[in-house]
């Protein structure tokens, strides 16, 4: 990929990094950002400093310049040793810059390598077709079970819920270790796009 283009992906990210941003969902009652006590439906600035209280205390937010939806946990932030969502997006820059030069299913493999909260659904664009001859499907272990699931693939895009992992009424007990295979019905071809995606299943609320 051109360094034109990773510079307006760069541009673009550091755009969204000073953003207003608006509270969709918190998993407490209120958080502290710039000093103040914030709930659900209030604004801040993405350079303003936020107090988290619990390494899983999470909110999702909607940037109100791009529309963009994301989910912040705090356990993230401490290990970026960011203050700000500022100062956490700008830490994901360089990372983004360097997955878009290379191809699309490589890009997305080393996207995919890493952890992933869960406070609802959580959609994937991946830059491959997702359609019913091309789509995603996860594996992982449940209580000493390799579990195969289908996922819903539309539109380029793969999406996991907390539901997806539920076996014989529960939920497994610790963070997920979860592997994903794009198969090709025509080629009749399933290939292996990561084996370590971890997909932690955030509390709903926590007092």
């Amino acid at each position: 990929m051109s360094r034109l283009l990773i510079a307006i992906l760069c541009a673009a990210l550091a755009f969204c990094a000073r953003a207003d941003y608006r509270i969709l969902f918190l998993n407490t009652p209120t958080i502290v950002i710039d000093g103040k006590t914030l709930k659900e439906k209030d604004t801040f600035k993405a350079g303003a400093a936020i107090k988290w209280t619990s390494a899983r205390q999470a909110m999702k937010v909607h940037n109100l310049e791009t529309g963009e939806k994301l989910v912040v946990v705090a356990d993230d932030f401490s290990k970026a040793k960011a203050s700000s969502l500022q100062a956490y997006l700008t830490q994901e820059q360089s990372q983004t810059a360097g997955d878009a030069a290379s191809s699309p299913m490589s890009s997305l493999s080393s996207s995919l390598n890493k952890r992933f909260y869960l406070l609802g659904s959580l959609e994937l664009a991946t830059g491959v077709p997702t359609d019913d001859r091309h789509y995603f499907f996860i594996t992982f272990n449940h209580s000493g079970h390799e579990l195969t699931k289908a996922v819903p693939n539309d539109n380029g895009t793969f999406t996991i819920t907390p539901g997806v992992f539920f076996f014989n009424g529960r939920l497994p007990d610790n963070d997920i270790r979860v592997k994903v295979y794009y198969y090709d019905k025509n080629a009749d071809k399933a290939t292996a796009v990561c084996d370590n995606m971890r997909i932690v299943i955030l509390p709903k609320k926590i007092d």
